[in-house]
């Protein structure tokens, strides 16, 4: 049994390498997402994703906030939310993240305060909270192996699939234990793509920079909501770091770009021009500049507990607002750019429009840049204001999302589905040959909105 209580290393010095190639940037992309227990999501429903901008179009409670947490979820594999409060569910995902594909298949099994016949009379017995989570870790030609995470269990690692074959893994022995519903990413990765090194384990060098990638900014395992959850995260107390001689704990919600040193609790001031997409949104705002404000830090066991920041505006060096005297849109507008900030790579966006004129929704969309995307729309100014270059991209782009009568015929489903071939076909045409039309002019032309 090894004792791993904090992430592996690799030689600083290896080169991650796959099929010769030197491998480049990491960007963690979700391929794949198919849902066979989730609330009223239709049993089975499958989505493939491109890596550019996702549209998730229809009306209230068709089901769009319920596939961009769900998004969310699976790109930080991460279930402990409170949307997921109390919810059994049965999910499966594909990531990739550089060389590596990760094959997740998460399970819960939930039940309420139960009752037991003893007898003549009932007793009650304490809700049933069971999760099993299973990554297939994968670099073709490379490595595969399987890390898995049970409710009261220890993590345990296989080099086959536990699923087929029953025999026993290698436990993991992790400081603290691991809660199934939290494993995230970044331990996927480190605990399950590892080999011997030295008497130890190290990751695997083909997967060490990936690996790195995501556990320096490992994303907020949250979507940007369509009110001001994202602000809240970051002023009201989502945003807490310790500092000290021998602790340094972050959060994903302060971007590496702003990241602070302190040793003897004193309060931290930051620039937040220092990163570049922070300082557009801070022009964007009419303003010069913008100062977070951190701490007196408070003495915690390891160091220092500094809570969430006050962030204050400035015009020609004086300061004229407070984040909370912002107008609604300006908030908006701000925390989406720390939003973004927070996360590199995948960009979830609960009606992002709230609030917004329809610039600073063309400032949005630009300062999405390259990330993948998914976003909720009733608003055609969001859906005129992105662009989809290829067929193909339209087709995965455009998730319809409907609430239906079940088969079954008792109650509703919640059904996510993405373009056929022959709908694809008829919007690019319309979409090229179109000089008057906009996009959402097609979509309700073809009855797809």
């Amino acid at each position: 049994m090894h004792e791993e209580q904090t992430p592996l290393s690799a030689d600083p010095g290896d080169t991650a390498s796959v099929g010769g190639a030197a491998v480049g940037p990491h960007r963690l992309r979700v391929r794949s997402l198919k849902v066979h227990e989730f609330r009223d999501v239709r049993r089975g429903s499958e989505l493939t994703f491109s890596d550019g901008v996702h549209l998730a179009l229809g009306q209230n409670g068709s089901g769009k906030s319920t596939l961009v947490e769900l998004i969310a979820a699976v790109a930080a594999i991460d279930f402990g939310g409170p949307f997921f409060t109390a919810t059994p569910f049965h999910i499966e995902a594909r990531l990739e993240l550089g060389p590596i594909t990760l094959h997740v298949d998460a399970r819960r099994e939930f039940e309420p305060v139960r009752l037991r016949s003893v007898g003549e009379k009932y007793v009650d017995l304490p809700p049933r909270d069971e999760a099993d989570v299973l990554v297939k870790v994968e670099v073709p030609g490379v490595l595969q192996q399987w890390l898995r995470a049970r409710s009261g269990e220890a993590l345990v690692r296989y080099d086959f699939d536990p699923r087929e074959d029953h025999r026993p893994g290698e436990p993991i022995r992790l400081l603290g234990g691991v809660n199934p519903l939290r494993l995230t990413t970044s331990h996927a990765i480190s605990h399950g793509a590892t080999i011997p090194h030295d008497g130890g384990l190290r990751v695997h060098p083909a997967v060490w920079d990936a690996w790195r990638r995501v556990s320096e900014q490992p994303g907020t395992a949250a979507p940007y909501d369509e009110a001001l959850g994202a602000l809240s995260s970051l002023v009201g107390g989502g945003l807490t770091v310790v500092r000290g001689d021998s602790a340094r704990v972050g959060s994903p919600w302060l971007p590496p770009s702003l990241d602070f040193d302190s040793k003897n609790g004193e309060p931290v001031e930051v620039d937040l021009g220092r990163d570049p997409l922070l300082a557009s949104a801070i022009r964007q705002l009419g303003f010069d500049s913008a100062r977070a404000y951190f701490g007196p830090g408070a003495h915690w066991s390891v160091g220092w507990r500094y809570a969430a920041p006050t962030v204050q505006f400035f015009h020609d060096g004086r300061g004229v607002r407070r984040h909370d005297q912002l107008s609604f849109g300006q908030q908006r507008l701000f925390s989406f750019a720390w939003y973004l900030a927070c996360n590199p790579d995948i960009a979830v966006a609960d009606e992002l429009v709230n609030g917004l004129h329809a610039d600073w929704i063309d400032w949005c969309v630009d300062a999405i840049g390259d990330r993948q995307c998914f976003l909720t729309a009733q608003s055609p100014l969001l859906v005129d204001a992105v662009r989809f270059d290829s067929e193909d991209q339209l087709r995965k782009g455009i998730i319809v999302c409907e609430a239906r009568r079940a088969d079954s015929g008792a109650g509703t489903e919640i059904s996510l589905r993405q373009l056929d071939d022959r709908e694809a076909a008829l919007l690019t045409s319309a979409y090229r040959q179109s000089r008057l039309d906009l996009l959402s002019d097609l979509l309700r032309a073809l009855d797809l909105w």
